[in-house]
């Protein structure tokens, strides 16, 4: 789509295309943090578990006599 044709035709809900292709990049930007987030979280709950399993293996095996 030619540039000025996208700045100034009315699409939808009386937008233009660039603004309609803003509107979807946002979203899409906002989706993508999102699931950065979730990647995040699910990171820092893997190493919780394993941290817990470390400390639980590693203390039942300590002997009381070094």
């Amino acid at each position: 789509m030619p540039p000025a044709y996208a700045k100034v035709a009315s699409l939808g809900d009386g937008k233009n295309a660039q603004e309609l292709l803003t509107e979807q990049l946002v979203m899409l930007q906002e989706h993508v943090h999102s699931l950065e987030e979730n990647l995040l979280s699910a990171d820092v709950n893997t190493m919780l578990a394993n941290g817990r399993f470390l400390q639980e293996k590693f203390q039942r095996n300590v002997s009381p006599y070094k």
